[in-house]
């Protein structure tokens, strides 16, 4: 798969979580309002830990693409998706980085020096 398809990928992943946490961020601030208004302070509690948790579905989601992707391509899954949770798109660049130079690294063709080393 080359990086174009696996950045698409990504994006398919990504925008949708992101869109799940302005939506849930719209609704929280909705219902803290109401919470704060009618000074029901029992959901406002139940309220306080939940934008620690939405913020946090982005960097899920690249988690798991992260997860797949390495280990599809032979890469060590945990540390990257491990990588991912805390790195968000930052870390999804470094892996696209690795990628790339490993495909060139791979497949460029011996030097001149290392043929005529060969010849010897």
């Amino acid at each position: 798969m080359n990086l174009r398809q696996e950045a698409e990928q990504l994006a398919l992943i990504y925008i949708p979580a992101y869109g799940a946490v302005l939506i849930l961020q719209l609704l929280m601030t909705h219902f803290m309002g109401e919470a704060i208004e009618s000074q029901s302070f029992s959901s406002f509690n139940f309220m306080s830990w939940l934008p620690i948790t939405i913020a946090g579905i982005p960097s899920v989601a690249i988690s798991i693409w992260l997860f797949i992707r390495a280990k599809s391509n032979g890469y060590n899954p945990y540390l990257w998706a491990l990588f991912g949770l805390f790195g968000k798109l930052f870390a999804a660049a470094i892996f696209c980085l690795v990628r790339v130079y490993d495909g060139n690294h791979l497949t460029r063709s011996p030097s001149k020096d290392t043929q005529s080393a060969q010849l010897s």
